[in-house]
C-alpha cells in the first residue's frame, strides 16, 4: 500500500525541515531503527547517510547523521506502535480475516487443472535493507515495487489478471 504521510519533520542542525511524503517515509524507517544494534553499525550508518542525503537533496547541508534530529518522528512512531498494540480483539480478528481472505485468493493457482499452493506471492515492502551479517548494502533503501515492475507468469493464451490498484497495470 502507499505511504500515508502524517506531516512529520526532522531537525537539521537544529533547524526544522518539513518533509514531503517520500522523505517522511524514509525518515520513519530510520526512526524505527534508532537505538538498535543494527542502527549503530558503521556500515549501516554510512550507507544510510548517502541515501538520506539523496532523499533530502535541496534541503540544508549536513555531513553526519548526528546533524539530524529524528526525535519528533521517533516519538510519533512510539505512539503509533502503542496504538497498534492497544487494538481491540475485534480489530485484530478483522485484520486476521482480511489476511486470510487475501491468502485464499492470491495463495493458490491452477496448474494443469490442479489447485496448487503458491508460497512466494508476497512482495517485500520498501524499507531499509538489513541483509544478513555484515552485508555491504545494509542501510540502503529498498524501493517500493509497483505493478509495472511485476510480470505475471500465466500461460501464453491466458489473459493477465486485472491489477487491483487503480491507475496501474501489470508489466507485460
Amino acid at each position: 500500500p502507499a505511504y500515508i504521510p502524517s506531516g512529520l519533520y526532522i531537525k537539521v542542525k537544529g533547524q526544522r525541515l518539513d518533509l514531503d511524503p517520500r522523505q517522511e517515509e524514509v525518515c520513519v524507517w530510520w526512526a524505527k531503527i534508532i537505538g538498535t544494534d543494527f542502527g549503530e553499525k558503521p556500515k549501516v550508518r554510512s550507507n544510510f547517510l548517502k541515501e538520506i542525503k539523496e532523499v533530502l537533496q535541496g534541503g540544508p547541508h549536513f555531513d553526519s547523521l548526528d546533524d539530524l534530529d529524528f526525535s519528533a518522528i521517533k516519538d510519533h512512531v512510539t505512539i503509533m506502535d502503542a496504538k497498534r498494540k492497544e487494538r481491540s480483539e475485534e480489530e485484530k480478528q478483522q485484520e486476521k480475516a482480511e489476511k486470510a481472505k487475501n491468502d485464499a485468493y492470491f495463495g493458490y493457482a491452477l496448474v494443469d487443472g490442479t489447485r496448487e499452493r503458491i508460497t512466494g506471492f508476497m512482495i517485500e515492502p520498501p524499507g531499509i535493507f538489513r541483509g544478513r551479517g555484515e552485508h555491504p548494502l545494509a542501510g540502503t533503501i529498498k524501493s517500493r515495487i509497483v505493478p509495472e515492475c511485476v510480470i505475471i507468469n500465466v500461460g501464453e493464451d491466458n489473459p493477465v489478471p486485472k491489477c487491483s490498484l487503480p491507475g496501474h497495470a501489470w508489466k507485460s
